[in-house]
Order: C-alpha cells, then sequence, then structure tokens
C-alpha cells in the first residue's frame, strides 16, 4: 500500500537516529521545496500541513465547565471553561475572534470571564505560551491575535473555532493538505426573518418549535431581542400584513441571532418543523436576511452600495425568483440609492430595496431584501452563506473595480470556491451555480421575467459618491458631536430637578402672566441685581436680585420688589428674568461643552467646529 508523505514524514521523524532530523516535501502553494518539520512555508507563507503531529491522546489537554453565562445582548448561553493549567476559555465571539480581549492574570480573557468571576480570577506564573503551530493553525482560522493565549487555551480555541466552520480536525487537515490554504465562513452573526403562512395558529406553530429545541414566543409586533428565563434567545412569531397566502395564517417567523455552522443547523431544524407544520409561500413573501454591521462606516456602505449595483441584475437576479426582481418592496440598487445614501445617509434611506441600508439605524444590521420566501433551507442557508461571505469581502475592502459581474467572478472575488472551502461553502457554491443556470435559462424562454433596467455607469456613480461623501462624512461627524454634547449637556444638567422653588431653574419653568424681552435689560448674567420695567405697561420698575456665587449657577435663587414679590412669591418678573437668564446660562454651557468634545473627538483640530 502506498504510504502518504505526511505519514512517511511522521516515521521518519520518530526514528531514534532522525529526531530532529527533515524530511523535505513540495509546498502546496508555490511548489517550491519545503522541509517537513517547518511551520511555514518560506517562500510563499502558508501553513506546511506536513508538519509532524505532536498533540497525541496521551498528551491532550483536559477541560471542565466552570461556568454558564447568558449573554446581555441576547446572543445565547455561553460557556466558560476551566482548562488543565488553570487558564479560562469561553466560546463567546470576542474570545472565539480574540478581539477586546485582555491579560493581567498570565491569560487571556473576555468581558464574560471577567464579570462573572471577578476578583476570583485565578493568576498564572509564566503559563506555558501557545506554540508556532498553534498561532499559524490559528491564523488560518482568521485569529491573528495570540499574544495572550496559553499553550492550553489556543488548543481549545482551535477546537472551537471548527465548531464554529462545521469542520472537524481530519476535514481541516485534508483541506489543507491538498491546497495549502482554506476558506473560511466569516464571524458574522446573522438572523433571517421568514415570510410566509402556516395551517393552524401561530401558537401552534410555536409549540412545535419549542419541542424541537427551538424556544420560540408570540409576542406580537416586536423588533425586541428576546430570551426565556434561562438566557436562550428565542425565536419570534409575528404579525406581518404585507402577506397573504390563501387558506393559511399570515405569520414572519423571525430568528435570534444565529452563529456559524451551529446557527445554520438551528435553521435547517425550523425548515423541518416549518414544513411539518404545513406552510406556504406566495409572491407576497420574502426572505430577509440581517448581518450584524455594527462596525461599518459611510464608505464601507458605498463599497457595497456599488459593488451590488454591480451584480445585482447580471448575477443577483438569476439567484432568485422573477417575482424578486425590482419588486415594490425590493427595488433594484440604483443612481437615486447611492446619491441618496451619500446625502441623507442610511439612516434616512428607503428600506424597500434589495439591500436595506436603512435597518443600520434602527439595529445596526444590514438586511438582505432580495430572496423569495421559501420553506427550504437547502434554498435560504446557501443564499445567506453567499451574503455573509460578500459582506465579509466588502468590509475588507472589496471594490467594484475587483468584482467581474458574473457568478464566477464574483465567487472569486468573494472566497467561494469549490475546492479549498469548508463543506458549508462549497454546498453553497454548488446550489447557486445550479440556480444561477436554471434562472437564466428560465429569463431565455421568458424574457418578461427579467424587467426593463437602465444600464448604470459605475464610473459616475462612483463619482457621484465620492462627491457627495465627503460632505456626508463631515455631516455625520457634526451629528456625532451634537449628541455627544447633548448627552453631556444632560449629564451636566439632569440635577437640576433638585433645586428650590426660587431657583433660577424651577422660576424659568413657570408660565408668567406676560411675557418680556430683556435682551436689553439683563446684559450681565451675572450681575446681582437688574432694573425690570413692569410687566403692566407702566413707568414704573422692579428689581430682581440675585442671590448666590459670582458665577450664574441655575441654583440661584431670585426675589423681586414687586407688590407680590415682596411677600416672598414668584412673580412675572422673576419669571422673565429668570427665562433669560438660563437661556443665556443653557448656551453658554452648550458652547462651553462642544468646544471640550470636539476636542475630543478631533484632537488634531485647532478650530471649535473643526472645518
Amino acid at each position: 500500500m502506498p504510504i502518504s508523505i505526511r505519514r512517511l514524514g511522521q516515521l521518519v521523524a520518530r526514528r531514534p537516529e532522525n529526531r530532529g532530523a527533515h524530511t523535505t516535501a513540495t509546498c502546496r502553494g508555490c511548489a517550491g521545496e519545503i522541509r517537513t518539520g517547518t511551520i511555514k512555508c518560506p517562500h510563499c507563507g502558508i501553513i506546511n500541513p506536513f508538519t509532524p503531529r505532536r498533540r497525541l491522546v496521551s498528551n491532550r489537554p483536559q477541560r471542565e465547565t466552570a461556568a454558564a453565562v447568558a449573554s446581555r445582548n441576547h446572543n445565547g448561553v455561553y460557556t466558560i471553561h476551566r482548562n488543565q493549567d488553570q487558564s479560562l476559555s469561553c466560546n463567546c465571539p470576542s474570545f472565539l475572534q480574540q478581539k477586546e480581549v485582555q491579560n493581567g492574570t498570565g491569560f487571556a480573557t473576555c468581558k464574560h470571564i471577567r464579570d462573572h468571576l471577578g476578583h476570583d480570577l485565578p493568576r498564572l506564573e509564566n503559563p506555558r505560551k501557545a506554540t508556532e503551530w498553534q498561532k499559524a493553525a490559528l491564523a488560518k482560522l482568521g485569529v491573528q491575535n495570540t499574544v495572550h493565549l496559553t499553550n492550553n487555551q489556543a488548543y481549545f480555541l482551535f477546537g472551537d473555532l471548527l465548531d464554529w466552520q462545521g469542520l472537524d480536525y481530519r476535514e481541516y487537515e485534508a483541506i489543507l493538505q491538498r491546497h495549502g490554504r482554506i476558506e473560511l465562513l466569516p464571524y458574522l452573526s446573522f438572523g433571517i426573518e421568514f415570510e410566509g403562512g402556516v395551517m393552524g395558529s401561530s401558537e401552534s406553530l410555536s409549540r412545535r418549535m419549542n419541542e424541537a429545541s427551538l424556544p420560540c414566543v408570540v409576542p406580537g409586533y416586536s423588533h425586541a431581542l428576546l430570551a426565556d428565563a434561562e438566557g436562550r434567545p428565542q425565536w419570534k412569531i409575528v404579525n406581518d400584513g404585507s402577506v397573504h397566502v390563501q387558506g393559511f395564517t399570515p405569520v414572519e417567523v423571525v430568528t435570534p441571532k444565529l452563529f456559524g455552522a451551529k446557527g445554520i443547523a438551528a435553521i435547517h431544524r425550523f425548515a423541518d418543523v416549518w414544513r411539518e407544520q404545513g406552510s406556504s409561500v406566495n409572491r407576497s413573501c420574502g426572505s430577509h436576511v440581517h448581518f450584524d454591521a455594527y462596525n461599518w462606516t459611510l464608505d464601507d456602505m458605498v463599497r457595497l452600495a456599488l459593488v451590488w449595483a454591480k451584480i445585482e441584475v447580471p448575477v443577483l437576479w438569476y439567484l432568485v425568483s422573477p417575482s424578486r426582481r425590482n419588486g415594490d418592496f425590493c427595488k433594484r440598487v440604483d443612481g437615486d440609492y447611492v446619491s441618496s445614501l451619500t446625502g441623507d445617509g442610511p439612516d434616512n434611506m428607503d428600506r424597500y430595496h434589495s439591500l436595506n441600508l436603512a435597518a443600520y439605524r434602527a439595529h445596526k444590521t444590514i438586511e438582505v431584501r432580495l430572496h423569495q420566501g421559501t420553506t427550504e433551507s437547502k434554498k435560504i442557508v446557501p443564499w445567506a452563506v453567499f451574503m455573509a461571505k460578500l459582506l465579509n469581502a466588502v468590509k475588507n475592502g472589496l471594490t467594484h473595480q475587483e468584482v467581474e459581474p458574473t457568478l464566477e467572478g464574483v465567487f472569486s472575488a468573494i472566497g467561494i470556491s469549490n475546492d479549498a472551502a469548508v463543506p458549508v461553502i462549497r454546498e453553497a457554491r454548488e446550489y447557486l451555480t445550479e440556480r444561477y443556470a436554471h434562472w437564466k435559462d428560465d429569463a431565455g424562454r421568458n424574457p418578461s421575467h427579467m424587467p426593463h433596467t437602465v444600464a448604470l455607469s459605475l464610473a459616475r456613480l462612483e463619482k457621484r459618491a465620492m462627491a457627495g461623501i465627503e460632505e456626508a462624512r463631515a455631516r455625520m461627524d457634526r451629528e456625532r458631536i451634537d449628541q455627544e454634547v447633548e448627552r453631556e449637556f444632560r449629564q451636566r444638567t439632569g440635577s437640576q430637578t433638585a433645586f428650590g422653588a426660587m431657583s433660577v431653574y424651577a422660576l424659568q419653568r413657570g408660565r408668567p402672566s406676560r411675557r418680556q424681552n430683556l435682551t436689553q435689560v439683563v446684559t450681565d448674567i451675572n450681575a446681582v441685581q437688574w432694573q425690570v420695567p413692569s410687566v403692566n405697561g407702566g413707568e414704573g420698575r422692579f428689581t430682581v436680585t440675585r442671590v448666590g456665587g459670582d458665577q450664574l449657577n441655575p441654583a440661584d435663587t431670585l426675589s423681586c420688589n414687586c407688590p407680590r414679590g415682596r411677600g416672598g412669591n414668584s412673580c412675572a418678573h422673576v419669571m422673565n428674568v429668570a427665562r433669560h437668564l438660563n437661556g443665556e446660562y443653557e448656551n453658554r454651557l452648550r458652547t462651553s461643552i462642544r468646544e471640550e468634545v470636539t476636542r475630543r473627538l478631533r484632537p488634531s483640530d485647532p478650530s471649535p467646529e473643526g472645518r
């Protein structure tokens, strides 16, 4: 029986006389010669799949469950493990990607580890750190920051990342040995809104879903993320007035946040329940996919809009049914869309487009509305995987110039191959290729299935976008400063409700019998007295006195020597003075706060407005 190069390398390396020696092999990436003991190819940098295995059954670390922590953001219940070296690991997205982790205990910690264990965190002295092989292997799975990891943490993190991808180690190893690289499912949370009709009631579907370990509630129409008493995120069945399926109860089933291969498995389970209940979809139904976009910028969104505009008609329209092409609820991305994005910003856009960036305002997500309603996971899962890869590529810098407007061109640009990818990506490619061929043939036989469109000039669109993006960025920058100013203003003035009845703050809230314009009278708000004309229109003047410090404060008290004021009561004169004083005080306070905020948010900008 022929022996593999890897097995040969292992056997040779184990011979006593060859321990520390190396055999050679050919790099899968550049075809250069590499030694079997080398971690990375010295020529092209890809990981060397022929490195002899160092982790055997006898020296694999163990771990035990230390705690289960419910996510504050309804992302699910995370498990914290105590590893054999006494370090801790968590299966939350932050820990899996080693983002926002800290070290102060000798090992990497996420917020769940720190918040849950607090002062009980063990402190490790000189723990064994991640090996070069572990670092290289983790980098292939998208983790670049390995500086805080112990050897045990790196070992279990590698396994948890494979779980996210739906891979076992043998599959990972086989892909690397065959291709020297691996295409991954992006580390993006996603969710899907399924529109359709069901037999029976929403409540009966909810019961079936709970029986299938899909925690579900029927809250009416709600956009809130929900979780049960154990912290498990809940599915929702809500009302949708746009769905009309004769003979069925119209529903919209909304998933919680889903992650990786486990999220895809949940979609498959739901589709089984959905069909078993008895369900149907028609032209009034869509399947909308949301992706987490909390860290997207306007530049990212403009790049996505331009890529989308380039590929929507020649590629994306052939992946969905004809009813979804430029429909009333999923209009095409065109020049007006791009102008609206840079002119009004994503917050003010029409959401009824195939690519809905208006969802960013309410949910910090990007919504893809193009796919038709379906009861089959084999249709929606490949679409969701395809969209996740597209958004991830754009977020990482992909531009429309780098995308060929063909299915193969898009696959190549976003990393969907038929060989070096994890299984779910290969399956998505296979299905989408078949669907593209099907709808392409359908359009040839039924030209009316392809709506008439006006060809877009991407160069002109990009020029229009670039012309507006600087103005939009400046506007968003001003809005960001405005929001921060108002937040700090409310914070600084929030305690004023406790001031006394004759304080400036309390009096300015009163309703004087007649309002006066005191701009020419109260010229110095820090003065202690003002001569105020009578509100009754006579020749007389009354003295309003401020009691307080050298500088006006809303807690300062006012009094008046008019007949009503002499009795210790509030009068129209003190109310009018208080209104003027408080208005000037707030204007000056806001100006001061704005200068502070601008210096903080624009540290290199010498001017208060930054422009």
